[in-house]
């Protein structure tokens, strides 16, 4: 198989994406999910509400919204 090496985007250590398990916090970022898993718990709750309301007026608008809504 072919080698995927990427860079974690929270330690900046590089790793083969096709071996070790990640996470994807941005539709372009690659991340270990120890990495990830450490940074959801580091998220302070304002963060956290922030990322509830935006799923909730996607949910309501099946999918994202126009730019007014925003």
């Amino acid at each position: 198989m072919a080698k995927h090496i990427v860079k974690c985007f929270y330690c900046g250590k590089s790793f083969d994406a096709n071996i070790e398990p990640f996470a994807k916090p941005r539709a372009n970022r690659y991340a270990h999910q120890d990495c990830h898993n450490q940074a959801d718990k580091n998220k302070t709750q304002e963060e956290r509400d922030y990322e509830a309301l935006v799923a909730y007026i996607k949910q309501l608008f099946n999918g994202a919204p126009n730019p007014r809504v925003w």
